[in-house]
């Protein structure tokens, strides 16, 4: 609740708020999984700051073509 009032919902490209607890799902997933992989030594924190830069990034860019 208190990061939903953090959020402003007007510059999001969401259909209804309910897209917005989606979105942080995806989000917390894929943090946990860099969190994951660094503290079982599987990645660097280096390697994992970017590659959660780059699923955020994609995630912002949208996955659909604009025609």
């Amino acid at each position: 609740q208190e990061i939903n009032e953090l959020i402003d919902l007007t510059i999001l490209n969401m259909k209804n708020k309910e897209e917005l607890k989606y979105i942080m799902k995806i989000i917390s997933t894929i943090t946990r999984t860099a969190s994951f992989n660094v503290s079982n030594g599987n990645m660097s924190i280096e390697k994992a700051r970017n590659e959660l830069e780059k699923q955020i990034e994609i995630l912002k860019r949208g996955m659909a073509k604009k025609y």
